[in-house]
Formats: structure tokens, C-alpha cells, sequence
């Protein structure tokens, strides 16, 4: 089927709004793969004053870890901290009130 002269884009607006929605996705999306990123870090990478790469190579974690990523931060949170059972609570008021209606 062939395409109507209305539906029909120059190719400069359809390659420019194909570059913008891109480059839009990414900086939209950044915050977050930022965050991310960055919880697979020890604090000392992630809230270093000294440069922002410490965050990208992870220095202070391969000090400390021996890999430039590490779990520790999951696992404090999800284990030790006990967050496993604040989820489940959750979910469980949820799922609860859910079915009072």
C-alpha cells in the first residue's frame, strides 16, 4: 500500500525527531541507570568528592571487595537488615486490604 503525500515526512524531520526521541530516552533514563550503577558500589565510590569516575571504575570497592562490584549493599538491606520482611508485610497489607473490597 502505498504511503499518502500527507503521511510523507521530509527525511531531515524524520532522522532529527528520531535523534531527539533517543537522545531524549537517555537522558530521561539516566537518574536511573545512574542509581543503579551505583548500588553495586561501596559508599566511598559513589559519594566521593574526589572525582565522579571512582563511581564508574569502582577504586575504593576493588580496595575493599577485591571486584569492582559487590552485593554487600543487597545484602545488608535485604538479609541483614531484615527488608525481606517489610516487602512481605507489605504485600501482605496489600493483598489484605485488596480483598476486604
Amino acid at each position: 500500500m502505498e504511503e499518502s503525500i500527507a503521511h510523507r515526512q521530509p527525511p531531515l524531520l524524520k532522522i532529527s525527531s528520531t535523534a531527539f526521541v533517543i537522545l531524549w530516552l537517555i537522558i530521561a533514563a539516566f537518574p536511573f541507570l545512574w542509581t543503579v550503577w551505583g548500588s553495586f558500589k561501596v559508599e566511598g565510590d559513589f559519594f566521593s568528592r574526589e572525582t565522579w569516575l571512582n563511581a564508574v571504575f569502582g577504586v575504593k570497592t576493588m580496595l575493599q571487595t577485591g571486584s569492582p562490584f559487590t552485593w554487600a549493599g543487597y545484602y545488608g538491606a535485604w538479609v541483614t537488615d531484615g527488608l525481606w520482611r517489610a516487602a512481605f508485610n507489605g504485600s501482605a497489607n496489600m493483598k489484605s486490604a485488596h480483598s476486604a473490597r
